[in-house]
């Protein structure tokens, strides 16, 4: 599904993961269609066939060589997000107690490179809704909304 697409709503899963000091991963962004130039957390879409856990773990597989489990993956929030009216989408949110490997960028024609940051010193740019989610993660909301009145501005 194309989350551009004014008449659909897209559907995506997020995986907030943190290293043993507390930081987040952050992807910057390049050649995606969408928020090139922010820093984001790695995400993705849900294919057909499966369930939000299922595409996490396979996102995370692909884009950043982690091996999940699905009982390790916890839900931390769904964020409700619009960009006027041109993109509508639903995200899921997770973070994962375990994973196996370590956090490599397998995907540099969509993403120039990983970082590490403390949710309270976080990148600019960043995307609004890894913004929203990791402050509503923090304050156990299960459920936020990030609306904008137009499109993401190029950076």
């Amino acid at each position: 599904m194309n989350p551009q697409d004014p008449d659909r709503t897209s559907l995506g899963v997020n995986l907030l993961l943190y290293d043993a000091d507390g930081r987040v991963l952050l992807a910057l962004r390049s050649g995606t269609r969408w928020a090139d130039g922010y820093w984001h957390v790695p995400a993705g879409h849900l294919a057909a066939d499966e369930t939000l856990p299922e595409a996490m773990v396979r996102e995370a597989r692909e884009e950043l060589g982690l091996g999940i489990d699905l009982a390790d993956l916890r839900h931390v929030v769904t964020v409700d997000y619009r960009e006027g009216s041109a993109i509508r989408a639903l995200t899921a949110f997770f973070t994962a107690r375990n994973w196996t490997g370590t956090p490599v960028n397998r995907e540099p024609q969509l993403c120039r490179r990983l970082g590490w940051f403390p949710p309270d010193r976080l990148p600019r740019p960043i995307s609004p809704i890894s913004a929203a989610a990791i402050r509503a993660g923090a304050n156990g909301q299960a459920y936020e909304t990030c609306w904008l009145d137009g499109p993401l501005q190029p950076v």
